[in-house]
């Protein structure tokens, strides 16, 4: 294939030039399949797979106008392979949250983590899993208020109201030692 810089790319599938596919699966399948493989311990059929759906999303991107300029082509599209093989492993790994909409606090969490390097995600996914474990351990009445303060995103006053606490600078103060607790907690489990 011949070179491409990351502004062709972007115009010929802006263009919906198909064979741009066909050029970013010769160039890129190899660094991204092999690198996913090593990073993640995926099989060759699942890294593939995440390849050529990451390739696909590229192509949406640009065609929907929501993205319309790479700095590297190369590491845009590894980025797209790992943050999906992420979203996969947090849907095998749900524990605590089956009741709560995680996906959506996860997805605002990890936003613009295909710009972050790879042990950044890694560990950023650890802290989740570990910081989802402790919520398990903080005690029902904790893990409500944070669920309702951080992931329903309810005001104050509408906690003390569901909660029964006298006002919403009492609720305020029980979050902020439930969530005091969380953090020691979590930092408990990371030791481990």
């Amino acid at each position: 294939m011949a070179h491409l810089d990351n502004d062709q790319i972007i115009l010929r599938l802006k263009q919906d030039d198909s064979s741009c596919l066909e050029d970013l699966v010769v160039a890129y399948k190899s660094y991204c399949v092999n690198g996913l493989k090593k990073k993640t311990k995926c099989s060759d059929e699942e890294a593939e797979d995440l390849f050529i759906d990451a390739l696909l999303e590229l192509r949406d991107k640009v065609l929907s106008d929501k993205l319309d300029h790479l700095l590297n082509a190369k590491s845009y599209i590894f980025g797209i392979c790992y943050n999906k093989w992420l979203s996969a492993q947090r849907l095998k790994n749900k524990t605590i949250f089956t009741s709560i909409d995680a996906e959506g606090y996860y997805q605002q969490y990890l936003k613009d983590d295909s710009s972050l390097d790879l042990e950044d995600l890694e560990y950023k996914m650890q802290l989740l899993n570990i910081t989802n474990r402790a919520l398990g351990t903080i005690g029902e009445k904790c893990y409500k208020l944070i669920k309702y303060f951080y992931i329903e995103k309810r005001s104050m006053e509408d906690i003390a109201n569901i909660m029964g606490f006298a006002s919403a600078d009492v609720a305020k103060t029980s979050k902020s030692r439930c969530f005091k607790k969380l953090v020691e907690k979590t930092k408990e489990l990371e030791k481990l």
